[in-house]
């Protein structure tokens, strides 16, 4: 199920993980530990550029984004389940100026949350440039 990002609210990321948390454990009442969808929209996917297994991926955290990563691509969307956690991520990469891009989904499992200053966003993923080729490309028809 896609939300549209102008109407998502809040979204809870927990420990850089890109893990949607339990709302009865999320403090609402400040914006310190909550990213709005529109924070997200347009921010930098980046690739640790080697590609690395899921479990050293796992529990890492990410603080600022390396200089050895590989910039691959934006944030298009954020992907919800009926439920209303975050499953994935819709990013276009690849291409240059608009042309020869793909829109794919990256599930948060692959991904983690680098909060930058000013509250710029971007995302890391453990996959190679070769592994995000080989993923499936949307169809422009996909949420329709």
């Amino acid at each position: 199920m896609k939300i549209v990002t102008p109407s998502l609210i809040a979204l809870m990321l927990a420990a850089g993980a890109a893990h949607a948390q339990d709302a009865g454990t999320v403090d609402l009442t400040s914006s310190a530990n909550l990213v709005s969808g529109d924070e997200l929209e347009d921010g930098t996917v980046y690739s640790v550029a080697t590609g690395i297994d899921q479990q050293s991926f796992e529990g890492a955290t990410y603080t600022t984004v390396e200089s050895e990563w590989e910039k691959v691509g934006e944030i298009e969307d954020v992907v919800l389940d009926s439920e209303g956690k975050l499953v994935a991520i819709e990013a276009e990469i690849g291409g240059f100026l608009g042309l020869g891009d793909r829109h794919v989904l990256l599930p948060v499992s692959d991904l983690a949350l680098v909060a930058g200053k000013n509250r710029d966003f971007s995302y890391v993923t453990r996959l190679s440039q070769e592994e995000l080729r080989d993923l499936p490309e949307l169809d422009r028809n996909f949420w329709e």
